[in-house]
């Protein structure tokens, strides 16, 4: 959360304000959570499906060990409330991919303390697109990014754990 705090000071001509007690988010998360690989990139764009079903993940390049329950709450922002909701899905639709979502981790993980996980790493997702935004984001038009850079910052209020 610190480093990406810096980076959106650094490359933000205007940073966000990111008062947040972090000493609170970390009592959420597992102090020693079982390593597992992640991909932490779960977008549409690196995602394989067939018939109905994801199939396998593309572009490995961010991949680290971690806890498996941030890469589920990251799939869960990154592939639903961010790319499927962009593509204009309806909020009953993006309920029923959560619920697929989760019930396929569950076919072969535990969700044990995955609510109470979920939002701090969903804030630290979003966070991850603030810290990021002012680099891919250059080319657009300047109308087009105030746009987006207004619905990161309410995202990003919206994600921030209370």
């Amino acid at each position: 959360i610190e480093n990406m705090r810096d980076i959106t000071e650094e490359r933000w001509e205007s940073p966000p304000e990111l008062s947040i007690e972090t000493g609170k988010l970390i009592e959420e998360l597992p102090q020693k959570p079982a390593p597992r690989l992640i991909h932490s990139d779960n977008r549409l764009e690196n995602v394989l499906f067939s018939d109905g079903g994801i199939t396998g993940f593309l572009d490995w390049s961010f991949t680290r060990s971690g806890d498996a329950m941030y890469d589920l709450a990251r799939a869960e922002y990154m592939l639903i409330d961010y790319d499927l909701k962009l593509a204009g899905r309806t909020e009953e639709k993006l309920d029923r991919f959560r619920e697929a979502l989760l019930e396929g981790y569950r076919e072969e993980n535990t969700v044990e303390g995955y609510e109470s996980r979920r939002q701090v790493y969903r804030f630290i997702t979003v966070l991850w697109i603030v810290a990021g935004f002012p680099k891919w984001s250059s080319d657009w038009s300047e109308e087009r990014r105030e746009e987006f850079r207004q619905e990161l910052l309410e995202r990003l209020e919206r994600e921030k754990p209370v």
